[in-house]
């Protein structure tokens, strides 16, 4: 049975992998789970409770992504405007505790949607 501590939730840092019919190829990232400005994005929702290794699959179109991702956008390669929709395999590579300085960041960024130079 796994603990708390081994699933995305609150404050945690997730590294995921997504894979796309529509890029070349799969594209990874991290980011901490729920430091959203406007609380958990619709794909944070669909990764809450989720292990190392488990995947969530959707299907988004173009003009969906900002809804789907929120603040967590900008890490996103971009699809044509007005191109069908995407589907997406999310499949979550690890999870780990960050550090404050980690949470702080983070939460800096999402309320800003930039990660460039921290000078907004």
């Amino acid at each position: 049975m796994s603990s708390s501590k081994d699933k995305v939730s609150a404050m945690k840092k997730v590294y995921v992998t997504i894979f796309s019919d529509k890029t070349t190829g799969p594209f990874t990232f991290d980011f901490i789970y729920g430091v959203g400005p406007r609380g958990l994005t619709p794909f944070e929702m669909l990764l809450g409770e989720k292990e190392a290794g488990e995947e969530a699959k959707v299907v988004v179109r173009a003009d969906q992504l900002s809804e789907m991702f929120g603040h967590l956008s900008f890490l996103l390669p971009p699809l044509a405007p007005g191109q069908e929709g995407a589907a997406l395999k999310i499949k979550v590579e690890r999870i780990e505790e960050p550090g404050q300085k980690e949470i702080i960041k983070a939460m800096a960024e999402a309320s800003t949607g930039c990660s460039c130079c921290g000078s907004h």
